[in-house]
């Protein structure tokens, strides 16, 4: 039986594919390896997000991953928890942007963020209530909150370049396989017109969020955790955490078989969970994880090679 949140997720995520194919006519295909998880409630005094009651996405793996990589959108526990449909779209449509091109926090420049607001602020994202679900009617950054005006000034030195920024970006990202948060004042300048101010381009391609650092928490049982249940390896349920990745590194591992062929592989950790009041006998809780393998085969005999 479906829950109103369930049933709220649903629709937001069939908005979510409306916008995400409206995005990649504007600014070219998404990078395929990353899709789209869940869209959820922000968990709370979750650690170094850039704001703790969201939106924001989750981006779990280094930028090197290869495989598959489900990627979170958390809203506003405002808009979650009270239904907002038209403010968690809204929310949805700038979180959409940076799926595209999925960086973290601290490798997002002014361009990706003034691309999410003024996707975001097009009149026709400003949706109205649905029968079931309320409006918050909120499609407006405050210029009064010193956090929501860096997103406000973004958006302006892109309103200042467009339409012929968006192709700017569409020709970079699909002619030379470059992500928004790495493009340089050197390729947009060519394309923009010719009064375009070096300042506001060299702006754009800045870091949107340059003194993110790690957060010292010093008792880690203050930090509340989504709640989930885990199976046993023996078919039982017992209680525990959603706990996110923060960082990874994973390496592959190098391997010859009889054959001669030689192959690279590596597992790769998508989700950790910590189970409820267990610990081993050190002292240390106990987590279980979700992973997936990934193989690549670097070196195969001639012989072997398909015709």
């Amino acid at each position: 039986m479906q829950t109103q949140h369930s049933k709220f997720e649903l629709l937001l995520q069939e908005q979510y594919q409306r916008y995400m194919s409206k995005i990649q006519r504007i600014f070219g295909p998404r990078d395929t390896r990353f899709d789209l998880g869940s869209i959820s409630r922000a968990p709370e005094n979750k650690p170094n997000a850039i704001s703790n009651d969201g939106p924001y996405i989750f981006f779990p793996e280094n930028q090197d991953y290869m495989g598959n990589c489900p990627i979170n959108i958390y809203l506003s526990r405002t808009a979650w928890d009270n239904a907002y449909f038209d403010q968690a779209a809204w929310q949805v449509a700038h979180e959409c942007v940076h799926l595209i091109d999925p960086v973290k926090s601290e490798d997002v420049t002014f361009l990706e963020e003034g691309l999410a607001v003024w996707f975001q602020n097009q009149p026709e994202h400003h949706l109205k209530p649905t029968k079931n679900y309320l409006a918050q009617n909120k499609h407006k950054l405050n210029e009064n909150d010193e956090f929501e005006r860096k997103y406000i000034e973004a958006e302006r030195i892109v309103n200042s370049f467009m339409p012929q920024l968006a192709r700017a970006v569409k020709k970079i990202r699909t002619e030379r396989y470059t992500r928004i948060s790495d493009i340089k004042p050197e390729q947009l300048q060519p394309y923009l017109r010719r009064d375009a101010g070096i300042q506001d381009i060299e702006k754009l391609c800045s870091l949107f969020h340059p003194n993110v650092g790690e957060k010292k928490v010093n008792n880690m049982d203050d930090i509340e955790y989504p709640e989930v249940q885990i199976t046993m390896p023996d078919g039982k349920n017992v209680t525990g955490y959603e706990i996110p990745i923060e960082d990874s590194s994973e390496k592959f591992n190098e391997y010859t078989l009889g054959d001669g062929t030689k192959i690279r592989a590596k597992l790769v950790v998508t989700g950790a969970r910590r189970a409820k009041e267990q610990w081993d006998k050190d002292g240390n809780p106990t987590y279980y994880i979700e992973h997936n393998t990934v193989i690549r085969v670097y070196d195969a005999h001639p012989s072997l090679k398909k015709k």
